[in-house]
């Protein structure tokens, strides 16, 4: 019974996935913060600090990373000229050493967009959950190449848009958009309206949440719906907020498997569920 319970408690503590979690800043003082956590809480973390002075290549950056993800848990700070190398560094050697189940990246700079893109591609890993916050305004967001790949992100993709950032609309025709289980993008921006029934009818999500005003009528819910029947598509629930909608109304289509679909307008907001 011992040995049993031992061989739970065993491959339980290693089948849990562990998240990256990647945050730049820019400014008072430009520095990046790094944190690898698994499914116990158990925490490692880095601060990677902007010094022009210290100058390191990969594999000296490697000598100090690799005592800290291979000892116990704990917080380290470094200075670096290149924060992209460092912080790409610790990203490449995780992705060799544990399955990374999920990743936050916030306010990436210019360089570590395709550098994490590269490095992800050549792990081969494909991490269940993707989340991407933006706020810099410098210009919209496109989802870097091989996040955009099917199978990224595949339980939950999400897109949070912040301040001035905004979103292209490349972002709808990637593999990874469309077929995600669940698509969550929140809009607090300057630049709504990027959600229109042509973007809309690309995604294949069973579960959607799009906060921000989306160009859409009722109309061109309903003509979602039809298109979902005619690509005979399944959704659970889909959220919306549409431009300009203060009526209150609620309707019933059927779907071509016998089932009804239930659209509810309420404060602006779209819910559309499965019944």
């Amino acid at each position: 019974m011992l040995a049993i319970l031992f061989l739970f408690l065993f491959f339980t503590s290693f089948s849990s996935g562990y998240e990256i979690h990647v945050q730049y800043f820019r400014q008072p003082k430009e520095y990046a913060y790094f944190k690898l956590t698994n499914g116990n809480d158990t925490e490692w973390s880095t601060y990677v600090h902007m010094n022009r002075e210290v100058n390191l290549r990969e594999e000296e950056i490697l000598e100090l990373i690799k005592p800290l993800y291979d000892g116990p848990p704990k917080t380290l700070n470094f200075d670096s000229n290149s924060i992209t190398r460092h912080i790409g560094t610790q990203f490449a050697y995780i992705l060799t050493k544990y399955t990374v189940e999920s990743m936050i990246f916030e306010n990436l700079c210019s360089q570590m967009k395709p550098k994490f893109s590269k490095l992800l591609a050549h792990s081969e890993q494909k991490p269940k959950k993707i989340k991407f916050v933006i706020e810099h305004p410098s210009s919209s967001f496109t989802i870097p190449d091989d996040f955009q790949v099917q199978g990224i992100g595949s339980e939950e993709f999400r897109l949070d848009v912040l301040g001035k950032a905004s979103l292209t609309t490349f972002n709808f025709d990637a593999d990874a958009i469309q077929s995600t289980k669940k698509l969550v993008i929140k809009q607090s921006t300057d630049f709504p309206y990027i959600f229109d029934y042509s973007t809309l009818a690309k995604l294949r999500s069973p579960d959607v949440i799009l906060e921000g005003p989306a160009n859409l009528t009722k109309e061109h819910l309903h003509n979602l719906v039809q298109l979902w029947n005619l690509a005979k598509f399944r959704i659970s629930k889909w959220e919306v907020q549409l431009k300009d909608e203060v009526e209150t109304s609620t309707s019933v289509s059927d779907l071509f498997d016998g089932s009804k679909i239930k659209i509810q307008i309420e404060n602006g907001w779209t819910t559309i569920t499965r019944v």
